[in-house]
């Protein structure tokens, strides 16, 4: 186990001084801790030494906790730190050592629970994680849910009073989808015509996010607009039903099966896409709206599709996840690309405001503020 000092020593001129506890590769936890650092905070992050699963075993994780209580309680006897930040579940073991010394300054942040990230009944080793969580849970003084699902599923599943959880969205990098010079070069790589519209479309292809909802939309709107050209960005069970669908209805020319993609490729699809589609029947993660006003794009998306983050007409098309209602919020944009343009506008102001790490910093530092024992 590794302690990263991002500051050496307590200064009186920073605002609070932070551990942050986290499993190697956790979600953005660097992000978080340089955002807070530029605010004026101190911060440690402690993280395991070496190279380590993303995933550990409960027994891994029991260690790693136990050496970061040890090396805090060892290594700051003159001083104690203000905040005491848990992230997920690895660190959970440490937060219940250092409970009587930071009692009123532990901090709980988790993406989901055990029991959503178990498909199916859980077995001995799953059952000893979700116990954990609910613990720390319990134990601690405030508790960030980082999307929708895990707050409700925290305050249902582990019995948490709404007033101690608060729900901050994850930052995003958006700076990482800089335009490209020459969108029509990308749509030609997939025998799109440089001016055919492309609709993107980016995800498992399963039934919780609809890309058969899409692709049954595909034969009417070709019927009016014949120069669409439809992009799918993944693999999954209905890959096959999907390419027999547009097989059956004379529809291939118009669509295109990437299979998955990452990286610059899937920035470049992004930004060479006219209308990102997101059809969702369940909340999966932001990333696919947040990726499209990152690109300055137009997004239509049902509401589980948009995390409920869409304005209606404003920075998104919101539409139900059916049909009919896909149809229609792609012809609402492809009639008027006034419209879209204005939209893809207005999501990039919202994704530069609300989405940067820094943003997301200061509505962390605010939970913070509200701990019993807040000093700062």
């Amino acid at each position: 186990m590794s302690k990263r000092k991002i500051q050496q020593s307590k200064p009186k001129r920073h605002k609070q001084h932070i551990a942050i506890l986290s499993w190697k590769g956790v979600g953005d936890v660097i992000e978080l801790a340089k955002a807070l650092r530029k605010r004026g905070n101190g911060v440690y992050l402690y993280i395991p030494q070496g190279n380590h699963s993303i995933t550990p075993s409960y027994k891994d994780a029991r260690d790693f906790s136990d050496a970061i209580a040890q090396q805090i309680m060892e290594g700051h006897k003159k001083w104690t730190f203000d905040v005491i930040h848990i992230c997920e579940w690895y660190a959970g073991y440490a937060g219940i050592e250092l409970r009587k010394k930071y009692r009123g300054r532990l901090v709980y942040s988790s993406h989901s629970t055990e029991k959503m990230r178990i498909k199916g009944k859980m077995d001995k080793e799953s059952e000893k994680i979700y116990r954990l969580e609910r613990l720390v849970s319990q134990i601690s003084d405030r508790i960030i849910a980082w999307n929708p699902i895990a707050y409700e599923k925290i305050c249902k599943d582990f019995l948490i009073p709404k007033e101690k959880i608060t729900l901050i969205y994850d930052g995003f990098n958006y700076k990482e989808f800089k335009d490209i010079s020459d969108p029509g070069a990308i749509k030609m790589r997939y025998n799109i015509g440089p001016i055919d519209p492309l609709i993107l479309f980016v995800g498992e292809l399963n039934e919780e996010n609809g890309p058969d909802i899409l692709i049954k939309a595909i034969p009417g709107l070709l019927e009016k607009y014949p120069n669409l050209r439809f992009v799918f960005v993944g693999d999954g069970d209905l890959m096959w039903p999907l390419r027999i669908y547009a097989h059956y209805y004379y529809i291939e020319y118009a669509v295109r099966f990437l299979g998955h993609r990452e990286g610059r490729e899937l920035h470049e699809l992004f930004q060479a896409s006219d209308i990102v589609i997101i059809p969702s029947r369940k909340m999966g993660t932001p990333y696919q709206i947040l990726a499209a006003w990152s690109s300055k794009k137009p997004v239509v998306a049902s509401y589980e599709g948009s995390f409920g983050l869409i304005n209606d007409q404003r920075d998104g098309i919101r539409i139900d996840a059916d049909t009919n209602s896909l149809r229609y919020g792609i012809e609402r944009i492809v009639s008027d690309w006034g419209c879209g343009h204005l939209i893809a506008k207005n999501g990039f102001k919202r994704v530069k405001d609300e989405f940067s790490w820094s943003v997301v910093a200061s509505k962390v530092e605010k939970v913070y503020k509200t701990l019993p024992d807040f000093e700062g």
